[in-house]
């Protein structure tokens, strides 16, 4: 049930991140964390912008799991530290827990990334739904002996999730690598 929940709020998070405007972010006012950032990127010419209150341990772990990246941007969130960034022109979020532990890792796909029994699935499964924004969701703390979605054993730690849009309705699927789809969750009413 946590595991559903953790993934539940980290696709939402996303998703919200990618369908609305983005947020303004605050720059860190902590001056151990200021000094801290500033320590690790002396030097070099590297954007990152700090919500209050991120912890140090979530900082440390990210540059060690993602060395040098650009336009790190973080935000604090109920339940994570949260951290969008570029690497390999790439741009991707990543998810930490409180103890600085990588939960997983968000990046934008298009339609044409899915596997391709997934595509055909969501064609032949829900027509006349326009396409939304496409997520490739890693993650990282995963156990599959132990990990569970809706009762089910969640078996890929690589999943990908799609927002389907038909009139006022929008629904989440998931697609795992084998091109499997899955009904997610509702997301209640299309925006605009």
């Amino acid at each position: 049930m946590l595991m559903k929940n953790l993934i539940l709020l980290l696709v939402i998070l996303f998703l919200a991140a990618v369908t609305l405007p983005s947020q303004a972010s605050v720059n860190r006012n902590r001056k151990s964390g200021e000094q801290h950032i500033q320590n690790m990127h002396e030097n070099q010419n590297i954007h990152v912008v700090m919500a209050p209150d991120i912890n140090s341990l979530s900082i440390d772990q990210f540059h060690t799991d993602f060395g040098k990246v650009k336009n790190e941007n973080w935000r604090k969130t109920d339940h994570f530290d949260e951290v969008s960034f570029s690497k390999n022109n790439k741009e991707m979020t990543a998810y930490y827990n409180d103890e600085g532990n990588l939960i997983g890792t968000t990046v934008a796909k298009t339609f044409g990334e899915l596997p391709r029994e997934g595509q055909r699935q969501i064609k032949d499964e829900y027509p006349g739904y326009k396409i939304g924004p496409v997520i490739k969701f890693n993650d990282d703390n995963i156990d599959p002996g132990e990990s569970s979605i809706y009762g089910s054993q969640y078996r890929f730690p690589e999943n990908y999730f799609v927002e389907l849009i038909k009139g006022n309705d929008r629904i989440i699927v998931q697609i795992n690598p084998a091109g499997m789809i899955y009904y997610f969750r509702s997301l209640g009413s299309a925006i605009g």
